[in-house]
C-alpha cells in the first residue's frame, strides 16, 4: 500500500518543475524551472549555488546539475531530496498553510532548541553529533513544555504549551 501511495506521490508530472527557495527549510514546487544552475551553458560555472546544493542532495546529483546545467523535474527534485514536496500550484498555498499550522501548533521553546540543535548537529560528524544531541536531549527534558507534552501525552489530552523554556 504504501508503495502505491509512494508511486502516485512521485510520478512524473511533466508540468511541474523545481524551484529552490532556500537552501535551508523546506522548499516547496509549485510549477517553475529550476533556472539558477543554467549559468554552465553560459560559461558561468554556478560555484556558490553549488556550495548550497552539494549539501541538499546527493553528490551525483548536485555534479549532475550543475555540470550538464539542465533542468530537473520536479518528481526528480523529490525523489534526490532537494524539495520537501510537490504540488500544483493551485494546492501550494494550502499545503504551506497546513504546514505553518502544524508549526505553530508546536511549543515554540521546544522547535526552537531543536531548529537550532538540527543545524548545529548537521556540520559535525556523526560522531560527535550523537554526542551533542544525548546532551540536547537531556536539556529538552528539562523544559517545562516537554512535561506538559509527557503529562498530555499520558492523559491522552491535547498538551497547553507555556512556550518557555
Amino acid at each position: 500500500m504504501m508503495e502505491a501511495i509512494h508511486a502516485d506521490r512521485t510520478r512524473d508530472l511533466d508540468s511541474l518543475r523545481c524551484i529552490v527557495i532556500s537552501s535551508t527549510g523546506p522548499v516547496f514546487s509549485s510549477g517553475h524551472d529550476l533556472k539558477e544552475l543554467y549559468r554552465v551553458n553560459f560559461g558561468l560555472f554556478c560555484s556558490t549555488p553549488g556550495i548550497a546544493l552539494a549539501r541538499a542532495v546527493p553528490r551525483k546529483m548536485a555534479a549532475y546539475m550543475l555540470l550538464t546545467g539542465r533542468p530537473i523535474s520536479a518528481t526528480e527534485a523529490l525523489r534526490c531530496g532537494l524539495v520537501s514536496h510537490v504540488v500544483p500550484e493551485s494546492q501550494l498555498q494550502d499545503l504551506t498553510e497546513q504546514i505553518i499550522k502544524d508549526i505553530q501548533n508546536k511549543s515554540r521553546a521546544v522547535v526552537a532548541q531543536g531548529k537550532e540543535f538540527f543545524y548545529h548537529q548537521i556540520q559535525h560528524p556523526v560522531e560527535s553529533a550523537y554526542q551533542d544531541g544525548t546532551q540536547a536531549m537531556v536539556e529538552n527534558l528539562g523544559l517545562k513544555d516537554c512535561g506538559a507534552g509527557l503529562k498530555a501525552f499520558f492523559e491522552k489530552k491535547a498538551p497547553e504549551w507555556s512556550h518557555k523554556n
